[in-house]
């Protein structure tokens, strides 16, 4: 996850019925009910997340009654022997909302855990799923020139990559994107992290670059298998 970006990408709300249901609509509403906004990494502004974008993530998140997760016998990291780093077709990743693309066992495990998490409260958002080798490339360039290359991953080494890691984030706390230091906003001692960090491993998901690690980023997720 890279910590500041002086491109513009896009940010795509993953939410559920159970956020919806959350946030004090228990009647159910679709995405047409809820507003558009748009957030920065910054001083740069995102793309605003269209109503119909943000409609159309819902219907990417059916229910958790899928089988067992993580899927017995899968093995996430089988992409890396057949696709280079950055170089993996999107059509063979799976869509958990229009700008968010995983390996496929990867995106499974994550999309129960982010509807687990939004029935219990914490409802999260995506922030950064597969990423290509020109835009780690990019992401990373910008970061030393700036100083800080130790915040990314070099081209070619970022298990976004393969679409084995994804950024998320509080859902509360989407304006704080807006802000120049929105990395400080989610925490390790957020209550959305304690829950998540509690009960990935049930999903087959681990925080890796936890206190200690550097860098540390709370909203940094990834299939257990690749710290293995």
């Amino acid at each position: 996850m890279v910590r500041h970006t002086a491109r513009r990408v896009p940010i795509i709300l993953c939410v559920t019925a159970a956020l919806i249901a959350v946030q004090g609509n228990p009647g159910g509403a679709s995405g047409a009910d809820l507003p558009a906004a748009a957030v920065s990494v910054g001083n740069q502004q995102l793309s605003a997340i269209a109503i119909g974008a943000l409609r159309a993530t819902l219907d990417y998140l059916p229910g958790l009654t899928e089988g067992p997760v993580p899927s017995p016998g899968a093995n996430p990291l089988a992409i890396r022997s057949v696709y280079e780093n950055g170089k993996v077709p999107t059509g063979v990743l799976m869509a958990l909302g229009p700008s968010c693309r995983l390996e496929e066992e990867m995106g499974r495990r994550l999309r129960a855990l982010l509807r687990a998490s939004a029935a219990a409260g914490y409802p999260m958002q995506t922030i950064s799923c597969y990423r290509d080798y020109a835009s780690q490339a990019a992401l990373y360039a910008e970061a030393v020139a700036a100083g800080r290359g130790e915040s990314v991953a070099a081209p070619g080494r970022s298990n976004h990559g393969y679409g084995l890691a994804a950024d998320i984030w509080p859902v509360r706390l989407a304006a704080a994107l807006n802000q120049p230091e929105w990395y400080n906003a989610f925490t390790f001692d957020s209550p959305e992290w304690q829950w998540l960090d509690a009960h990935a491993a049930r999903f087959g998901l681990i925080f890796y670059l936890r206190r200690g690690v550097i860098p540390e980023e709370p909203w940094h997720i990834e299939a257990v298998e690749v710290r293995r």
